[in-house]
């Protein structure tokens, strides 16, 4: 991946607050959440150093030899790691816990 600078497919910062999501009033802590988010141009050849599924490989052909109405692959992330929260569950109890998949 390029990074920000060019149009190419690649990570980029997002932060936002629980209270954005309407969520502070359950979880405790942390106050921000950094998602992240994929964004930009998937390249005309996908290889293995992009971490293509072969889906994405096999529909960038379709799209290109077969018919244009397919569209091509879009930009995501490949690798997700958790996040730790501290919540208020429904009881009124303080629980600590981590929600995979949840930071790109």
């Amino acid at each position: 991946h390029d990074g920000p600078e060019s149009n190419q497919c690649s990570l980029h910062p997002f932060q936002v607050s629980f209270q954005q999501l309407g969520w502070d009033h359950w979880i405790i802590a942390p106050h921000l959440y950094t998602p992240n988010y994929c964004k930009g141009v998937c390249p005309r050849v996908l290889h293995y150093g992009l971490n293509s599924p072969n889906h994405a490989i096999i529909q960038n052909l379709v799209s290109e030899l077969v018919d244009q109405n397919v569209p091509q692959p879009s930009c995501v992330p490949y690798k997700y790691v958790p996040i730790s929260i501290l919540l208020i569950e429904a009881n009124g109890s303080i629980l600590y816990k981590e929600y995979e998949g949840m930071i790109a």
